[in-house]
């Protein structure tokens, strides 16, 4: 699937070494060793983007490890409904989260990442 090279070089602005991959048809981009906020334990992940419509989600993120969030502030509970999901050969982690249609890929990582602020 292609996406638009403006968002690209966005996503690649903020997330150095972003990576797109694919597998079986479905998008995704590797951030490599994002630093996550809320004091989050570890400070910093591997993430990947699925930007696209799948299982009643506009877009997930996905964590190569389970952090937990010292300062989070947000209101809602985290709910890790995918544990241990294996993508691209590797098992990675998420919690239900809903973002907006029509969002760029930075937009999208920065709306998963607001819950955990």
């Amino acid at each position: 699937m292609e996406f638009p090279k403006d968002q690209i070089d966005e996503l690649l602005s903020i997330y150095p070494g972003a990576k797109q991959m694919e597998e079986g048809g479905t998008p995704y981009f590797l951030l490599p060793g994002v630093a996550l906020p809320g004091g989050a334990t570890p400070a910093s992940v591997d993430l990947l983007l699925r930007p696209l419509l799948l299982d009643g989600y506009d877009s997930r993120l996905y964590y190569a490890q389970k952090p937990t969030f010292a300062q989070r502030k947000h209101p809602e509970a985290l709910n890790w409904n995918a544990d241990g999901v294996h993508i691209l050969s590797r098992n990675w982690f998420a919690f239900s989260w809903r973002t907006l249609p029509g969002l760029t890929l930075a937009q999208m990582v920065a709306m998963h990442l607001g819950a955990v602020r």
